[in-house]
């Protein structure tokens, strides 16, 4: 993804969180895959949409 700034980086628990949703997983079922807490899962996202400068999870599909 080339729209992250030059400063930001997306960690590796934040893109296996991504590719999970990407393949419609749901928080909880990603926080089981990865062995972490639902309110974790949506931690990363909110991280991840900060980062990537999108407004809703929907739009990380795309």
């Amino acid at each position: 993804m080339n729209i992250l700034d030059k400063n930001q980086t997306i960690t590796h628990k934040e893109w296996q969180c991504l590719k999970l949703y990407r393949q419609l997983k749901s928080a909880r079922q990603t926080g089981d895959l990865l062995d972490i807490s639902r309110h974790t899962i949506e931690t990363h996202f909110v991280n991840i949409k900060e980062k990537l400068n999108v407004s809703t999870k929907s739009k990380l599909i795309g």
